[in-house]
């Protein structure tokens, strides 16, 4: 669920009341569907790209990342990694004892490069070479994440508010909006991001 649009659907002359709920609706599921009313308009929606991290050692193209800046414990609590030009990376060690013109250089990592794994070792800060940053320096994979989110009208019945909590499942934010406001909820949808 995307707050932007409950902003325009809010905001949007031809949907106000509740003598226009089916106009609501129809956009509401418009953008549910992946066609939003409201893209021309929205700064978020030409923002946003759809990515999606293949399993499979395919490299990925640096344009679809939205990559984070290599962060050691993340890495060692298991958090995916990969290559500033986005090939894909698996840490097998971050204790490596080896010095060179200076630098340490604890983490070894397998990087894919086509059919074939190369191993390279980083300094503890992902770097492959000293200070310098290069295609190959180590970065953060975002993760996805999802969460629930309950909708509704407000008190007059004109405008369409969100909830201010994220749930963890549908069942629960549905549990919730009985609780919080049952004569004006509307739905619960989902909604995803990437940390």
């Amino acid at each position: 669920m995307c707050f932007d649009l409950l902003d325009f659907l809010r905001n949007d002359e031809t949907v106000k009341g509740l003598e226009n709920w089916d106009a609501w609706h129809e956009k509401f599921t418009q953008a549910k569907n992946g066609n939003c009313p409201y893209r021309d308009k929205c700064a978020r929606y030409a923002k946003t790209i759809e990515i999606e991290i293949k399993q499979t050692k395919e490299d990925m193209e640096e344009k679809e990342l939205k990559l984070k800046t290599f962060d050691l414990e993340a890495a060692k609590a298991g958090k995916p990694v990969c290559t500033r030009d986005g090939k894909k990376a698996r840490i097998i060690c971050f204790d490596r004892k080896f010095y060179h013109e200076g630098y340490n250089y604890p983490i070894v990592a397998m990087v894919n490069d086509n059919d074939n794994e190369l191993v390279h070792a980083y300094t503890q800060d992902g770097l492959l070479v000293g200070s310098m940053e290069g295609e190959l320096d180590l970065m953060m994979l975002p993760e996805k994440k999802e969460g629930w989110v309950n909708v509704y009208r407000d008190c007059d019945g004109a405008n369409i508010t969100k909830d201010d909590n994220i749930y963890s499942s549908k069942d629960a934010a549905i549990a919730s909006a009985q609780i919080i406001d049952r004569d004006n909820y509307v739905a619960t949808t989902i909604i995803k991001w990437e940390e």
